[in-house]
């Protein structure tokens, strides 16, 4: 569970996945047993506690609405192509044009191109080559007044980092948080 371990050559992995699951469990109250056998496989085994009745919504309650967008133009950034996709639909769904890069260098070049019409960069914050931070600092000395939200499983290091200046969403998320997220960081100050 160790973060940034991973048994991939160079480039193929960032040794997250893990602790990632590891940080949802313990979220979610819940245990991890791990059982591994050298030459067999391992085999891990997640323990979550039972929901309780009464935490559940009522079949009548009114449903919630998350914000939707105007057509604003979003800068998707996701080295994982399967995620990105995922995500790409979400903010379509809510009513964004969305770009993608799989990349720092990429999304760069893509705010460089299109400025004047992103409203927003969505970011993952651990990616090879030029993480979401190091996009973060490239973007505001190009444009100060560039909006970001920076997509993590590491919460705690997004706000250590910048002192809680740059918006960010913790993963996993939903479409309704990553909705209000979102308006957030297009209409915040």
């Amino acid at each position: 569970f160790e973060p940034f371990f991973t048994t991939k050559p160079p480039g193929k992995g960032t040794g997250l996945g893990l602790p990632q699951v590891y940080g949802i469990v313990q979220q979610l109250e819940g245990q991890i047993q791990v059982e591994s056998t050298v030459g067999e496989g391992t085999q891990f085994t997640i323990y979550l506690p039972l929901l309780n009745q009464g935490e559940a919504q009522p079949v009548g309650a009114a449903p919630i609405h998350p914000p939707h967008g105007h057509d604003e133009l979003i800068l998707l950034v996701e080295d994982e192509n399967a995620l990105r996709e995922a995500v790409k639909e979400m903010l379509a769904g809510l009513g964004y044009r969305v770009v993608t890069a799989q990349n720092g260098a990429s999304a760069l070049a893509t705010y460089t191109a299109h400025s004047a019409e992103i409203a927003l960069v969505v970011s993952d914050l651990i990616m090879p080559d030029m993480g979401g931070m190091e996009l973060y600092h490239a973007l505001m000395a190009r444009d100060p007044q560039a909006r970001m939200l920076l997509v993590t499983g590491y919460p705690h290091e997004v706000e250590t980092e910048t002192g809680g200046h740059i918006q960010w969403i913790q993963k996993p998320f939903t479409i309704d948080t990553l909705a209000q997220r979102v308006a957030e960081a297009l209409h915040g100050d």
